[in-house]
């Protein structure tokens, strides 16, 4: 009957032909496909697609919902013929049959049929099989059954072949292929937590669907990290291969802390530096996500405290010293905070890389969130009375008037209350640390922060009651200057009897100053300015100004 040209005939009838003839010849294509040499044959090939089309048009027409069921026929009837298409030698063959059950598989009741589990494992081959086309259509096939029959697939090698897929480099699966398998590889993951151990370390980058996972369910990132997922993520974001989705999972797993509190954690701090100073990472995304996993690590007081979270602030001052986003710096100040204020080695270490002079450019940042958390961070890198019991030239040398100062008062001008509470802290740590500088450091670090007396006055009427105390501490401490301008006199013969005048000034018993004498003039003018400086605000003296004359003694 083939050899006598069944086959097309029909074809040429199923265009126009009614449905009760459509289901004819559909039963005759399934009767003649039941032979092996048939369905295997290039005469089968042309059956699939027309068979695919025909119910589809039939359906249109006569308004039904689901077009097979003209066909009268149980899904094993449909699939079983259809396995065999998978496994024919022809390509074209293979392409069809799979074609057609990956959409016959978007049903439920093919789903659920015992027969489609038969087509489990030449779907999965084909998915392996390096061949776009067939891999596309396969795996759309496996998506639609991973999660009703995921056993199945697993023991059909689906994770080995899937992940084979994802790390596929030459050539590089399409974006669509990629979701794909990584749709299906997380619904086999979430089946059943323990497939992570047979999936291959460095698939694991894969999957925004995988970070999902990990998220709701805690103990599947433990098993992810015994299987040496740390390792194979950190080994492709130093080699800038997919950093984004490799960083967002490694910012995932160290977001849970009992994965902070697994030895592998430690291990990462270091690395997660390097690629953040590395000048060939370009990723702004991955730096983020780096950033994110860093402050996620920082958060275990143990790992704050290691040796190598001293990389981890040298990276976070670099990257705040390149301009980051306003997310970036965030991310990068509240790690930095963490890491701080449990470690007086990470204080210095802050210091040494020039972390005060870009945390201060911080704190004027026109942000309020970043310029409060950067004023925060000031206050941590002096508390606990950290600049008495730990003292650095080069901290110092990085915290001179000049430099810190100044941006300090600025924000206290015009900063958020949260960001003046913490810079009002700050100046008060600085102020007990004059004691312990050089005479000459702590007098000019004095008489910088002096520049915020006319705002430290003003807040002592407007502020909230908890700054009165630091504000009036400041305010009893900061050296400043007395300025009294003589300008003129009026009728002074009267008084004195006499035109050869001048000013005599004093303050308590200290030395006299006076203006210069004019002579014959009632009324004299000087325009003279005095000025005393006091290195802390004087009380109980006063202010002594007397008019006398060359000639005649008293005012």
């Amino acid at each position: 009957m083939v050899n006598a040209g069944i086959i097309e005939n029909c074809l040429e009838l199923l265009p126009t032909a009614p449905t009760s003839l459509c289901a004819m010849i559909a039963e005759l294509f399934r009767i003649l496909t039941n032979s092996s040499a048939i369905s295997k044959s290039l005469a089968a090939a042309k059956i699939v697609e027309p068979l695919f089309m025909c119910p589809a048009s039939t359906c249109q027409h006569s308004g039904e919902t689901q077009s097979l069921s003209a066909l009268k026929l149980t899904p094993s009837q449909v699939i079983e013929p259809l396995i065999s298409f998978l496994e024919s030698p022809l390509q074209a063959i293979q392409q069809l049959g799979t074609e057609l059950l990956s959409h016959l598989l978007e049903q439920e009741h093919f789903k659920q049929d015992i027969t489609t589990k038969s087509a489990v494992v030449p779907l999965v081959q084909l998915a392996g099989i390096g061949i776009l086309n067939l891999q596309q259509t396969a795996i759309k096939a496996l998506e639609n059954i991973s999660l009703s029959l995921p056993k199945a697939v697993c023991d059909a090698g689906g994770i080995f072949e899937l992940s084979k897929v994802i790390i596929q480099d030459d050539p590089l699966p399409p974006e669509a292929l990629w979701e794909s398998a990584a749709s299906v590889l997380s619904n086999l993951l979430r089946s059943d937590a323990e497939y992570y151990l047979n999936v291959p370390a460095v698939a694991l980058v894969a999957l925004n669907a995988l970070t999902v996972q990990e998220k709701t369910e805690a103990s599947s990132a433990e098993l992810m990290v015994e299987a040496g997922a740390i390792d194979a993520l950190l080994d492709l974001l130093r080699s800038h291969q997919c950093e984004e989705a490799s960083g967002r999972l490694l910012e995932a797993l160290f977001n849970n802390a009992r994965v902070r509190g697994m030895k592998a954690a430690k291990y990462a701090i270091a690395p997660l530096s390097q690629y953040l100073l590395d000048p060939q990472t370009k990723s702004q995304i991955g730096r983020l996500l780096a950033a994110l996993a860093l402050g996620d690590l920082s958060q275990h007081e143990g790992l704050a405290r290691a040796t190598d979270s001293v990389f981890a602030c040298r990276a976070l001052v670099s990257l705040l010293e390149d301009q980051p986003t306003e997310e970036m710096q965030m991310v990068a100040i509240c790690a930095l905070q963490n890491l701080v204020m449990r470690s007086r080695t990470n204080r210095r270490a802050v210091a040494e890389s020039g972390g005060i002079l870009v945390i201060q450019e911080q704190v004027l940042s026109q942000n309020s969130d970043v310029a409060a958390q950067a004023a925060l961070l000031i206050k941590f890198l002096f508390s606990n009375h950290t600049l008495q019991e730990y003292v650095s030239n080069e901290l110092i040398r990085s915290l001179t008037a000049t430099l810190c100062i100044p941006h300090l008062v600025s924000a206290l001008k015009s900063g958020s209350e949260a960001a003046q509470d913490s810079i009002l802290t700050t100046l008060c740590l600085l102020k007990h640390s004059w004691s312990t500088m050089p005479l000459d450091l702590s007098k000019s670090q004095a008489m910088v922060a002096a520049e915020a007396i006319p705002v430290l006055q003003m807040l002592m009427k407007t502020c909230p009651p908890s700054f009165h105390e630091r504000v009036e501490s400041l305010l009893n401490c900061l050296p400043g200057c007395l300025t009294v301008t003589i300008k003129r006199a009026n009728n002074l013969k009267h008084v004195l009897g006499g035109t050869h005048a001048y000013c005599r000034l004093t303050i308590g018993s200290g030395p006299a100053r006076q203006t210069k004498v004019v002579s014959h003039n009632t009324s004299p003018e000087w325009k003279e300015a005095f000025t005393w400086a006091f290195d802390v605000p004087p009380k109980g003296q006063k202010l002594h100004i007397s008019c006398r004359s060359r000639s005649t003694f008293g005012k």
